[in-house]
């Protein structure tokens, strides 16, 4: 394995954590790697001809670009997801550059991107990073990646900024369920009728091109809140607050709703949510919360119901899960394991070390 520079491709760049954001698998990858970071920022301040050529047909390309053209400087490059992976791979076929990219692909088996990936094929990646089981299936067994380039590794959340505080409130006020991306708030509004308790939803998410937007498929009620754009910090209050949070996801195969499901679970919430084939693995029913059918109404309500009126079951639930984020969910953890694709040891006690400091 190679041990040397690393190059990160990605749209944003990281936060680097504290009161205000919380630390990112990217930012925690810069502390361990001797890595250098190119986003759309770069992109739009390069004035070499190539990447202004290539901005032109999309930012996605002129960050592909802009890595084409630094690649003979790093032994490794990092892409942050498939909207820079594939183009990236384009360029790197027609450089005749292989052997040194690992990809992190979200969500590759629609029936368009799976039949690019396969277009483009896998000599480019050395490395194919997954946060979902299922996901690993579908680059395996639909786009043909071999099973050796595949790792699926769990997402990373800051256990840091995501905990409960001894300011925080000992009881939850509501039932609390957030993002955008996949969700059947439909559902969870139908199932929240007639409740005598309150639920709040921020129906919101961020994505590089369009910035915070909401879900179009909600609408509030009675005893249903609707919120979008959270800060950070108002996020990590509105878990706090919550007695257990509900994720109604659509059936995908990719990891829909990871990012909320680990948040909470860091928080030290308990869990219902759709029994959606990417997100399985990561909720275990009965023991971090409770997995209802995709789109069954009165699942859903009757899981809400129970967990609402048994505050020591939710909370038992909940402190299962916060060990589990700590054991397993860390953004050092992820960035360990992707050093370590890299041939970068990182020492136990130093992300240890550097969790207890933060």
């Amino acid at each position: 394995m190679s041990v040397g520079r690393t190059l990160i491709l990605l749209a944003k760049a990281p936060g680097k954590g504290g009161d205000e954001h919380p630390r990112t698998d990217l930012s925690e990858m810069l502390r361990v790697l001797d890595a250098k970071i190119f986003n759309f920022d770069d992109v739009d301040a390069s004035t070499h001809p190539l990447v202004r050529a290539a901005r032109a047909r999309g930012r996605y390309w002129g960050l592909a670009t802009l890595g084409i053209l630094h690649r003979n400087e790093f032994d490794n490059i990092y892409a942050t997801g498939e909207d820079i992976g594939m183009p990236l791979a384009v360029l790197l076929h027609a450089t005749r550059c292989y052997g040194k990219t690992t990809v992190l692909v979200h969500h590759g088996g629609t029936r368009k991107r799976s039949i690019a990936l396969r277009l483009l094929g896998h000599e480019v990646w050395r490395n194919v990073i997954t946060v979902s089981e299922r996901q690993r299936e579908v680059l395996i067994q639909e786009v043909g990646i071999p099973a050796h380039k595949i790792h699926a590794f769990k997402q990373g959340i800051d256990e840091h900024f995501f905990r409960m505080l001894p300011t925080d409130p000992p009881v939850g006020e509501y039932v609390f369920s957030c993002g955008r991306d996949s969700r059947d708030y439909p559902l969870l509004v139908r199932a929240a009728e007639g409740l005598t308790f309150p639920f709040r939803i921020v129906a919101s998410g961020w994505s590089a091109s369009a910035g915070v937007r909401q879900a179009k498929n909600i609408e509030a009620r009675s005893n249903v809140v609707v919120e979008k754009g959270l800060s950070f910090p108002a996020l990590r209050d509105a878990y706090a607050r919550a007695r257990f949070t509900v994720f109604p996801l659509n059936r995908m195969d990719y990891a829909a709703g990871v990012t909320g499901v680990c948040e909470a679970m860091a928080m030290g919430k308990a869990v219902i949510a759709s029994d959606s084939p990417g997100i399985a693995e990561y909720i275990k029913h009965g023991v971090s919360g409770l997995v209802v059918p995709v789109g069954d109404e009165r699942a859903l309500r009757e899981a809400i119901e129970r967990l609402w009126s048994d505050p020591a079951l939710a909370d038992e639930m909940g402190r299962r899960n916060r060990k589990w984020a700590e054991a397993e969910m860390t953004v050092t953890a992820y960035a360990t394991r992707v050093a370590g694709l890299f041939g970068v040891d990182v020492p136990r006690a130093e992300a240890e070390v550097h969790v207890a400091s933060a």
